[in-house]
C-alpha cells in the first residue's frame, strides 16, 4: 500500500509515521520550505525558542507517550502563572484547574480574584449535585450555572480568550474539556471533577525540553528512518480519483498512491476537496502575534510575575493580551543572563509597544537598551469546526474511497487532539 499525506505540520507528521508503521509506503508533500507549521522555531539572542505552539497538555497521556517513543525528555513549566487586571488587586494566581476552572475552593486564585461574596457562591457547587447543570454543552453556561458569573469573568474568560481565543460561551464542553461533564456526574460537583481529572499538584502542560519544535524534529527524523519520503517547497495543486488509485498533482509533475490524507489547513482543503464533489462550512480563523523579546535587565531575575500573565480585561494602556516569562516557565531558555519574554497580540506590534506592553504587565520599567533581540511571528489561528459541520464533511468523505482529513480545523484545539486525530484516522 502506498500513501500520499499532504502537509508537513504536526497532523502531517504524526499520521505519516502511523502510516508508516503500519508498513505502507508514504510520501509527504509540505508546501512551505519548512515544516511543523504552528509548531515552529525562532533564533532568538543565539536561542532557539518555540515561536508558535509552546506546550501539550497532560489530561491525556497521548503525547507524553508520542514523545517517550521518539526519545525525547519532557519537563513540567515552573513558575506560577497568573491574570493581570486593571483594577486593584491587579494580579492573582491563575486557577490550578482545566481552563482556568479552579479544582477546590482553597485555590489562591479565588482569594485574588472574587470577593467573599462571590466566593461563597463559588462554593454552593459542592451541595448542588453532579446533575445541575451536566447537559450544558458549552464551557460557559455550565461554569456560570455552577460557580456564579464571576469565575467565569474573571478565571475562566481570560484563559479561553488568552490561550484559544475565544468566548467560553462558545466553546464546546466535550471538545475542550473531554471528561468533564461526565466526571462531574461521578464526583458530585465540578471543582471536584476538575480535581479529579487534573490531579492536584500536578501541571496542566508539558513540554519536550529544548521546546516543543524538538517533537517537529524528532517526528521528520523517525519518518525518514522508517523509510519514508519528505518533500518541503512543493505545493499539491490536485488530487483526484484514477481507476483505483489516486492521482496527485505537483508542479514537479504527477504520482500515484493507493491512499491520500489531507493534513492542511481548511482553505487549502477546501480546494483539494471542491474538484471531488466534497464541500464544507469553511471554520473561522483568527490573527495571532507573537512578540518575542530577548532581554537583559536586573529586575527579570526575581521572574515578578511567575511564568507571564494573562490579560483578564482590557485596558485602554494596553495592546497585548497575554505575557509569558518563557525562561522562568522553560529555564533551558534563559543563559547568560538573558531573558526571553513573549507577548501575544491580535495586530502586529513594533518594539515600541511591545516594550511598553511588557513594562506594564512585568511592573518592571523597560527601554530599548534592555533589548537584545527582537521578533514578531503572525499566524492564522484554526477554530474547530462545530460537531455539525463535521458530521456534513465527515458523510462526503465516506461516499470516498481511500481519502481522509485531518488537523486542528477538524480535530479541535490542542497539541493532544491533533496527535490523536491524526492517529484515528490511519487506524
Amino acid at each position: 500500500m502506498s500513501a500520499v499525506v499532504v502537509g508537513g505540520g504536526l497532523a502531517g507528521l504524526v499520521a505519516a509515521r502511523e502510516l508508516l508503521q503500519a508498513g505502507e509506503s508514504v510520501d509527504l508533500y509540505e508546501a512551505d520550505d519548512f515544516l511543523g507549521g504552528l509548531v515552529a522555531r525562532q533564533p532568538l539572542g543565539g536561542t532557539l525558542v518555540d515561536g508558535g505552539a509552546e506546550a501539550f497538555a497532560v489530561r491525556t497521556s497521548i503525547v507524553a507517550d508520542l514523545c517517550a517513543e521518539l526519545g525525547l525528555e519532557v519537563a513540567e513549566p515552573q513558575g506560577q502563572p497568573h491574570i493581570w487586571w486593571p483594577e486593584a488587586p491587579h494580579v492573582w494566581p491563575m486557577a490550578n484547574g482545566v481552563l482556568g476552572i479552579p479544582g477546590s475552593l482553597d485555590d489562591p486564585s479565588l482569594l485574588g480574584a472574587l470577593t467573599p461574596e462571590e466566593r461563597a457562591e463559588a462554593g454552593r457547587d459542592a451541595i448542588m449535585g453532579g446533575d445541575v447543570a451536566a447537559d450544558e454543552t458549552r464551557l460557559g453556561p455550565l461554569v456560570e450555572a455552577r460557580l456564579g458569573r464571576a469565575v467565569v469573568e474573571r478565571l475562566v474568560e481570560p484563559v479561553t480568550r488568552g490561550v484559544y481565543g475565544r468566548s467560553p460561551y462558545d466553546m464546546d464542553v466535550d471538545r475542550s474539556a473531554p471528561g468533564l461533564r461526565d466526571a462531574m456526574r461521578e464526583h458530585g460537583s465540578l471543582m471536584a471533577a476538575v480535581s479529579a481529572i487534573r490531579q492536584p499538584g500536578k501541571a496542566a502542560v508539558a513540554q519536550p525540553v529544548g521546546g516543543l519544535f524538538r517533537l517537529i524534529d524528532a517526528l521528520a527524523a523517525d519518518i525518514q528512518r522508517l523509510g519514508g519520503r519528505i518533500h518541503t517547497g512543493l505545493d499539491v495543486r490536485q488530487v483526484q480519483r484514477d481507476g483505483y488509485g489516486w492521482e496527485i498533482r505537483t508542479r514537479s509533475g504527477p504520482l500515484r498512491a493507493d491512499r491520500v490524507l489531507l493534513a492542511v489547513g481548511a482553505r487549502a482543503a477546501e480546494r483539494l476537496l471542491t474538484p471531488l464533489g466534497i464541500s464544507f462550512e469553511m471554520p473561522p480563523t483568527h490573527p495571532s502575534f507573537q512578540a518575542l523579546l530577548s532581554l537583559r535587565h536586573p529586575g527579570l531575575a526575581s521572574g515578578p510575575v511567575g511564568s507571564g500573565v494573562i490579560v483578564g480585561r482590557r485596558d485602554p494602556r494596553l495592546v497585548a493580551r497575554a505575557l509569558t516569562h518563557y525562561s522562568v516557565k522553560w529555564p533551558w531558555a534563559g543563559h547568560d543572563g538573558r531573558h526571553v519574554v513573549r507577548l501575544a497580540y491580535a495586530a502586529s506590534p513594533t518594539l515600541t509597544q511591545a516594550l511598553a506592553d511588557a513594562s506594564l504587565l512585568l511592573g518592571i520599567e523597560l527601554a530599548e537598551r534592555d533589548v537584545v533581540d527582537f521578533a514578531v511571528l503572525d499566524w492564522e489561528m484554526p477554530t474547530a469546526m462545530p460537531p455539525e459541520d463535521l458530521a456534513v464533511l465527515t458523510e462526503g468523505l465516506a461516499h470516498v474511497d481511500g481519502l481522509a482529513v485531518t488537523g486542528a480545523w477538524v480535530a479541535g484545539n490542542g497539541i493532544a487532539a491533533v496527535v490523536k486525530a491524526a492517529q484515528d484516522v490511519v487506524a
